[in-house]
């Protein structure tokens, strides 16, 4: 019991810590949205930070791109279960696993809002789509958001942060996967620093 306690007090001083690391312009993490065994992740070279529900593989790519997208860095999360280990391991071939990402981009382009990088950058698979696009906001930045059809069907939530532009997704194999609502919770705790 004392034991449990403990956790749940060190899991409650990493979502305050991850709030607190960045400034105060920032909106605060929805606590309604976190339940206790949510883990929280922080990058502050990107400026992003969010919490996430228990049960994923969290892995940071840094991007040597080979075109000029300006593709710098990505966060993937996927669930931590054998198949989707034995694939990352390379012990079984295949295509990569549904997963929820945040690529970071320098803004190299100099692009005004979100939704200009969406329609005109290859990378955002805007193209993928129907051409319809619905505003959000993801921390206290505007956001534009779309869904895609290409080798999985996708969702794309796109938002300038500072001189990067952000883009988080999320793919599934079917409108029912539980990875879509864990996509929108996860949206609702992000918090930015500007970068």
């Amino acid at each position: 019991m004392k034991k449990h306690k403990l956790i749940i007090i060190g899991i409650i001083l990493v979502v305050f810590g991850g709030y607190y690391f960045f400034n105060a312009d920032n909106q605060p993490i929805d606590h309604e949205v976190v339940a206790e065994n949510w883990k929280v992740y922080i990058n502050s070279n990107s400026g992003i930070a969010f919490s996430y529900p228990e049960g994923y593989f969290v892995e940071e790519v840094d991007i040597k791109s080979q075109t000029d997208s300006g593709h710098v860095f990505g966060v993937i999360l996927t669930e931590d279960n054998e198949a989707n280990r034995n694939l990352r391991s390379g012990e079984i071939l295949g295509e990569g696993p549904i997963a929820i990402t945040f690529d970071v981009f320098n803004n190299l382009n100099n692009w005004k809002t979100a939704e200009d990088w969406a329609r005109g950058a290859n990378e955002s698979n805007y193209k993928l789509g129907d051409g319809k696009t619905s505003e959000t906001t993801v921390g206290d930045k505007e956001a534009v958001g779309y869904s895609w059809d290409g080798l999985y069907m996708g969702r794309s939530v796109v938002f300038l942060n500072g001189d990067h532009i952000i883009m988080a997704s999320v793919t599934r194999l079917t409108p029912a996967d539980k990875i879509l609502e864990d996509f929108e919770d996860i949206l609702k705790t992000v918090t930015l620093t500007d970068k």
